[in-house]
């Protein structure tokens, strides 16, 4: 076993130390990421919250010759599916409860404030959405998406591109450009 000089970190130490100066200043854009992938900047810090939790707690399981940034926002990316699927749940129930008449002068309020690329952006499927914000938001490469996304960098142009021409039409109908 080698040996270390007092002061000096090993691996484990210094990969706490990396994921500490994250948590304190460097997780302002994985932050960014998740309000815009939920459109609620109190579930964004959530999440993020959640996700800086689980970093500390499976610690010992990330591979040091690694980029951190990456491996965090995979963790983010598999919270916020969590996140998505519990969302899709409640939205599910809602409905049903929307259909029962006792209930059925309620309205939910209206997302008038969200700018109309926000908007768009919520409409894009989950993992278009991560696509594009881990693209243009993080100025990620594909490779690097691909890394966070657990898919080819091939497989990630596609989806940007297909997010791209949604945006592009969802986009268009916001300001009554509708092209074909």
């Amino acid at each position: 076993m080698p040996t270390h000089e007092p002061g000096s970190l090993d691996g484990r130490d210094e990969a706490r130390a990396r994921l500490e100066r994250f948590a304190r200043s460097g997780s302002g854009p994985l932050y960014g990421l998740l309000r815009r992938a939920t459109g609620d900047p109190e579930r964004a810090l959530d999440l993020l919250q959640e996700t800086l939790m689980e970093a500390f707690r499976k610690l010992h399981t990330y591979d040091t010759e690694l980029p951190l940034k990456n491996w965090v926002f995979q963790i983010a990316q598999n919270r916020l599916r969590n996140f998505l699927r519990r969302q899709s749940l409640e939205r599910r129930w809602v409905e049903r409860l929307e259909c029962d008449p006792i209930s059925c002068g309620v309205v939910p309020p209206a997302s008038e404030d969200y700018e109309p690329l926000e908007r768009a952006l919520l409409k894009l499927p989950h993992v278009q959405r991560l696509a594009v914000l881990l693209r243009y938001q993080e100025e990620l490469t594909c490779v690097e998406i691909g890394a966070v996304l657990d898919m080819t960098p091939n497989a990630v142009s596609i989806h940007l591109h297909r997010a791209r021409r949604a945006l592009k039409q969802l986009l268009g109908q916001h300001t009554g450009d509708r092209k074909q």
